[in-house]
């Protein structure tokens, strides 16, 4: 389970935090962008839809993504990830972006292109902890 969560937030949650300030993230979702400034970002989020949204503990979520490498990721290309609600961070880890890509068909290094995600992951109780 906690590999699923993993590939998720390294490949379309690169840069935008939960309810966190900032421009929201195209599509059906709570995310906003942590900085206003996307442009040098290298993964681009065209759009990112959850089902259900917000997500429930103990239930299924569907993760439809768009988006797009705009320059290749070599191995040892990490990722840091900050998820608040409200005020207060609920995630906060550093991952090494190559290790999960398998999960999604992909492994690195990933050249520069469209990428697309339609996953559905079973959230277990404990897995998110600020979600009601």
């Amino acid at each position: 389970m906690r590999s699923k969560l993993t590939s998720i937030a390294t490949l379309f949650l690169l840069q935008a935090g939960l309810l966190a300030a900032g421009k929201k993230v195209p599509g059906d979702n709570p995310l906003s962008f942590c900085s206003e400034n996307l442009e040098e970002d290298i993964i681009q989020i065209d759009e990112l839809t959850l089902i259900p949204n917000p997500p429930v503990r103990g239930k299924s979520l569907a993760v439809k993504a768009e988006g797009r490498v705009t320059q290749t990721i070599d191995e040892g290309a990490s990722v840091h990830i900050v998820a608040w609600k409200g005020s207060d961070p609920v995630f906060d880890e550093t991952f090494d972006l190559c290790d999960d890509l398998d999960m999604i068909g992909e492994e690195c290094p990933v050249e520069a292109g469209p990428l697309s995600m339609d996953e559905e992951i079973p959230l277990e109780e404990e897995d998110l902890p600020a979600v009601s």
